[in-house]
């Protein structure tokens, strides 16, 4: 069985899994909302009421933070009362902490916004956790990040932009794993997959797969290059690292921004990794002309030396 199908009768099962008989706390104040996270348990769901959670009007704790577990038959489910209207759930500064922390497993985070820290939305040691239907925006660096040993989540038909606000080096729309200068982390973060999702105004890569993480699958995307900085090395939709990842019928807009070197780079940060990955069906508007800059160098589709990957029936627009 392929992996990626594999990895989708997973979720499958999780979702129809869900009891309708599933308990409902219903929260209007940060106060209520911090109390429901803290005292979470298997197959309950936390409704928000429409309307802006400043977590730093709350002095006992610096972020919304989720520690208890799901079951794959009973996940905690974080989602608003009215999807139509949903809540933003903020930080008090672009510099300091994350809005939403989930350390636990099997967690559904849906319908919601999210804004104004250093980060959005950060898994840390959560398997099986879904985030789908959110607006992460206007962080300090990343906007999501998927860390610390989780493994098989979901993002699905996120809309993640305005990152970077501080740090645009460090202002990824979605970060797997972490970087082996990194210490105190599991950097096996493995077959997690991106569905669906928009990139807008995204300072440094759309998603950047670290080494160590295997088995990431990244389709249906839409990336809009203007926003990449260059800085840090960011220069593409998507940076991987890790190995056998597949990448599959995006959508890619350059948008003319001289920062976008390739659609997606591969590299080889820690010997053995930055293989074995499937670029296949993406749609890619790089709207730079052969030798546009040097005459011997085109506009990649992917951008990987002395690696092994395969690219297919990729559609590419040089303008």
């Amino acid at each position: 069985m392929k992996k990626s199908l594999y990895i989708y009768l997973l979720f499958f099962a999780f979702l129809i899994c869900k009891s309708n008989q599933a308990s409902t706390i219903e929260v209007k104040t940060v106060e209520e909302l911090h109390k429901a996270l803290s005292k979470a348990k298997a197959g309950q769901i936390i409704g928000i009421a429409p309307g802006i959670y400043d977590f730093s009007l709350y002095q006992r704790a610096s972020k919304f933070y989720g520690t208890a577990d799901g079951t794959k038959s009973s996940p905690i489910t974080l989602t608003a009362l009215d999807p139509n209207n949903p809540p933003l759930l903020i930080g008090p500064t672009l510099n300091d902490n994350y809005v939403l922390h989930i350390t636990g497993d099997y967690w559904i985070i849906e319908h919601l916004k999210i804004a104004y820290a250093q980060k959005g939305i950060v898994l840390d040691n959560s398997n099986y956790s879904i985030i789908r239907n959110v607006e992460v925006y206007s962080t300090g660096s990343e906007a999501i990040a998927i860390r610390d040993g989780s493994s098989y989540c979901l993002i699905q038909k996120c809309y993640i932009h305005n990152t970077g606000l501080v740090t645009q080096g460090y202002g990824e729309g979605i970060y797997i794993g972490s970087s082996e200068s990194t210490t105190g982390y599991d950097y096996k973060c493995d077959y997690n997959v991106v569905d669906g999702c928009i990139f807008k105004d995204i300072a440094a890569e759309h998603i950047d797969i670290k080494e160590y993480t295997t088995g990431q699958e990244i389709f249906g995307c839409t990336f809009y290059g203007d926003g990449i900085s260059g800085q840090n090395y960011a220069g593409s939709f998507i940076d991987i690292a890790g190995n056998n990842c597949n990448v599959h019928d995006n959508v890619g807009f350059r948008n003319k921004n001289k920062n976008v070197v390739a659609a997606f780079e591969v590299h080889n940060i820690v010997q053995g990794w930055g293989n074995g990955h499937q670029f296949v069906n993406n749609v890619l508007y790089m709207d730079r002309p052969y030798g546009e800059i040097n005459t011997n160098r085109r506009m990649y589709v992917v951008d990987g030396w002395d690696l092994k990957f395969s690219v297919k029936n990729n559609k590419v627009d040089y303008g």
